[in-house]
C-alpha cells in the first residue's frame, strides 16, 4: 500500500515538475544565459516543492476529514477505516492512508 502511495506522489510530482520545467524553457527562450543547469535545478526544485506541497496538503486533507466525520470504522468491532463518497478531496485522503498504512487497521 505505502509503494502504491510513493508510486502516485512520484508521478504528480514529475508530471508538475515537467510542464513547470517546459513553461519556463518556453518562456526564457532566447535569453542569453539560460543553460541546461538552469533548467535541470528549476526542474529539481519545483519537484522538490511539489512533492512536499502534496505530502502537506494529504495530512491537511486527512486531518480536515477526521474532524468534520468523513472518516469511520465500517462496523464498532471493525478496526478498517471507511471514507464518505462525498468526502471533500477524498482523493488525498486515500493518498496519506497509502502514505501511512498504519492508519487503516488489519486488511
Amino acid at each position: 500500500m505505502r509503494a502504491r502511495g510513493w508510486l502516485k506522489l512520484v508521478l504528480v510530482t514529475v508530471g508538475q515538475s515537467n510542464a513547470d520545467r517546459r513553461l519556463c524553457v518556453c518562456r526564457a527562450t532566447g535569453q542569453p544565459g539560460l543553460t541546461v543547469l538552469h533548467t535541470l535545478i528549476f526542474s529539481c526544485v519545483t519537484g522538490a516543492l511539489t512533492g512536499y506541497w502534496l505530502r502537506a496538503d494529504a495530512r491537511r486533507a486527512w486531518r480536515d476529514a477526521l474532524d468534520q466525520g468523513y472518516v469511520s470504522t465500517r462496523h464498532a468491532s471493525d478496526d478498517v477505516l471507511k471514507i464518505a463518497d462525498d468526502c471533500p478531496n477524498r482523493w488525498l485522503v486515500v493518498l496519506y492512508i497509502e502514505l501511512n498504512p498504519d492508519l487503516a487497521g488489519p486488511l
